[in-house]
């Protein structure tokens, strides 16, 4: 990287291209499907809002803390270098008239994957804005308003899988497949994450691809699927529809070309298969509230945000941004030297144009016309490096050792961070697959819990029904012996009336059998005079009568009232 590349020169898109516009789109109905509501509804309350905060708490969520050892001598020079910029100038002219674009950017990234827009198009990123204008009045270090409508909309499709490295994947690659730059790509992260991107992350190595990117991912692609392993994954499906679009597309702005890539992927589910107009329409009709920030604070956050990325980038102990953190680095810090510009590619120093700004409710993300200006973004590794950023300027001499020296130092610092958060994404894998593997487990756990309470109540059941019945055998039982009782209290009383001799040695069914073949055919008539007998001449009618009373209490259909034998006159 020692060796200087010249400056690209930016291409505008032709006069007379003609604006995108998709047939499936139903102009007559604009309003978001239920899936795109849905998923705008599981994005809104993914995050907590972020509400009155000022600029500094916000920065300090979405960055890393000051490096270990920061003096206040290395904060002068931070400071020097923010006092210089182009950055400083164009930021402190942000007012609502011309930036409602950029202000609902930020809300929408900081809200949706915690990270601000700049760090995700930075050279931490290997990603560098660039405005694309066709009088050559953009600014780098503010995005335009046709930037600012598309980005968000993407954020927030369901294709991205609310994944702030999967929207910077894509951008990475995007840029590499159009601008054909075999140095830049980053592909360390691919390694474990799939068969056909991690073949090509080997095959590249620490060396320039020996061919375009896109081509190297179709070829790895067809090797995979001819050994039959492991198929690619759908994330690299992705990838190759969006190497496929942009060769066919030729726009110069990557996020439209993203935006065509997203809108005709045949996504694996169906309820991922809408436009990304109509994820941006859903999530505009389910965010409620006022989200951080407030349009007079981004000047505050463009400071401390291009501090912020001078310190992680350029002192030597400062910390790697894993991929769990919020890392924040800046947009465009090292503007090309203006003895390597070309005169009919400078960049004015003005804000975007005034007329051409419009608010971003009132226009959709498709329109690939919008706007006066064009927007694209470039690799930064290898670019020349100028002295703008620093507070005074260096010899011409010294220029091109400290080039390569901040190349050589930024280009480490990227290499390593690749590899970390490389490392961070294979073990959130593990650790996602390790997680469905318990849930699994415990899903089987509680099918057997289920099956065990429902045995356990129906055998309470079974229980229950054997206690009744048990409960009924002994009423039954009671009421039976009861009865026996009495049947033998009156066969006693029968024996003794007619005088027969009692057989306590034989059975109930004897004695019954004895007092049929004994008893006369017709009921002794008592005379009168017995009828008037005192109970002490005939004790049997007392006893009989005490008896009588005695099994009326219990059963009167058993025990008539009065001397049983009475009745039959």
């Amino acid at each position: 990287m020692s060796e200087r590349r010249p400056k690209r020169a930016a291409t505008s898109a032709p006069q007379d291209e003609p604006p995108s516009k998709r047939p499936d789109v139903d102009e007559e109905d604009d309003s978001p499907s239920e899936e795109a509501l849905e998923h705008a509804k599981r994005l809104f309350d993914r995050r907590r809002r972020v509400t009155k905060s000022t600029a500094a708490e916000i920065v300090r969520r979405i960055t890393q803390p000051t490096p270990e050892g920061w003096s206040d001598d290395d904060e002068a020079v931070i400071s020097g270098y923010w006092d210089a910029s182009p950055a400083k100038t164009h930021s402190a002219k942000i007012n609502q008239g011309q930036h409602a674009a950029l202000l609902t950017l930020f809300k929408t990234s900081i809200r949706v994957v915690g990270l601000a827009p700049i760090t995700m198009i930075s050279p931490i990123h290997s990603l560098r804005y660039q405005p694309v204008s066709r009088d050559n009045s953009g600014v780098d270090s503010i995005y335009s308003d046709t930037f600012c409508i598309l980005l968000p909309a993407l954020i927030v499709h369901p294709g991205f899988g609310r994944n702030r490295h999967h929207i910077i994947w894509v951008m990475q690659y995007a840029v590499a497949c159009r601008l054909d730059d075999r140095r830049a790509w980053p592909h360390e992260q691919y390694s474990g994450y799939c068969p056909a991107l991690e073949l090509v992350s080997h095959r590249i190595g620490n060396s320039l691809a020996p061919e375009p990117i896109h081509a190297m991912h179709k070829s790895a692609r067809e090797e995979v699927v001819a050994q039959g392993d492991r198929d690619p994954t759908q994330w690299s499906d992705f990838l190759y529809h969006v190497g496929e679009t942009v060769a066919s597309h030729g726009s110069p702005r990557p996020p439209v070309a993203l935006e065509k890539a997203v809108d005709t992927m045949e996504w694996p589910k169906e309820d991922m298969r809408y436009p990304v107009s109509e994820a941006w329409k859903a999530w505009k009709i389910v965010k409620q509230g006022r989200d951080a920030p407030a349009i007079k604070q981004l000047p505050e956050l463009f400071e401390l945000l291009h501090k912020d990325i001078y310190r992680q980038t350029y002192s030597p102990s400062s910390p790697v941004p894993s991929s769990n953190q919020d890392e924040s680095v800046d947009v465009n810090p090292q503007p090309p030297s203006p003895e390597d510009e070309n005169p009919t590619d400078e960049i004015g120093t003005g804000n975007d144009h005034a007329e051409n700004v419009f608010d971003s409710s009132e226009h959709s993300c498709l329109e690939e016309g919008a706007g006066y200006g064009e927007d694209m973004m470039v690799p930064v590794i290898d670019d020349p490096v100028s002295e703008t950023g620093f507070p005074t300027p260096l010899p011409p001499a010294l220029q091109p050792s400290l080039v390569a020296q901040i190349n050589n130092r930024l280009s480490d610092f990227m290499k390593q961070e690749r590899k970390i958060r490389a490392e961070q994404e294979r073990k959130i894998y593990a650790l996602e697959s390790k997680v469905d593997g318990l849930e699994m487990q415990l899903a089987d756990k509680q099918r057997q819990i289920d099956l065990l309470s429902n045995a356990r109540r129906e055998t309470d059941s079974k229980v229950g029904r054997l206690l009744d019945d048990q409960f009924s055998a002994h009423v039954n039982f009671h009421f039976k012996s009861r009865q026996d009782s009495l049947f033998q209290q009156r066969v006693a009383v029968l024996e003794h009336r007619l005088g027969i001799p009692q057989s306590h040695g034989l059975s109930n069914r004897q004695n019954m059998e004895l007092v049929a073949s004994t008893a006369p055919e017709q009921p002794t008539v008592i005379p009168s005079t017995t009828q008037n007998t005192s109970l002490e001449q005939h004790p049997e009618l007392a006893i009989s009568a005490t008896r009588g009373k005695d099994a009326e209490g219990a059963n009167n259909e058993l025990v008539p009232r009065g001397a049983w034998w009475q009745s039959a006159d």
